[in-house]
């Protein structure tokens, strides 16, 4: 992974003391370390002991995806006009997404990615906002 690629509130894994962390939330960058918050507390990583997070159908569900009516694509994900449609490919171990970035285009545009902080990028270059994230230590957040 690339640690350029990140910014404040990507989604990755760190490994502190051996132990695998995650999902989360980057909360400052530095030369050679990053500072994450993971249930509740703030983590001190360096760039080595930092992971994309995977793409999965959980993950997705958790920043808002739903399930989708369209029979390839098993979720979608609306932010205004744009949706944004979800599928896993078996034979390349890659996620693969399809966006219309609206509903009066017929073209669709496709993109691989294999790490949630690469979609998260996706989504703020295409749309200028960010995807919500509700996830705690395997549990979902409580709303207010």
């Amino acid at each position: 992974m690339n640690i350029r690629e990140l910014s404040l509130g990507s989604l990755v894994i760190v490994e502190i003391d051996g132990i695998e962390h995650g999902p989360c939330e980057v909360v400052k960058l530095n030369t050679d370390t990053l500072t994450v918050l993971w249930d509740d507390n703030l983590l001190c990583a360096k760039h080595d002991k930092v992971n994309g997070l995977p793409i999965t159908g959980d993950i997705l569900r958790h920043i808002g995806f739903i399930e989708s009516n369209e029979r390839a694509w098993k979720l979608v994900y609306y932010f205004g006009d744009m949706r944004l449609y979800w599928k896993y490919d078996k034979r390349k171990h890659y996620s693969t997404f399809k966006f219309q970035p609206d509903f009066t285009q017929k073209r669709w545009t496709r993109i691989e990615c294999a790490y949630i902080h690469s979609l998260q990028n996706i989504i703020r270059f295409l749309t200028g906002g960010e995807l919500e994230f509700f996830y705690k230590s395997g549990k979902e957040k409580e709303h207010e």
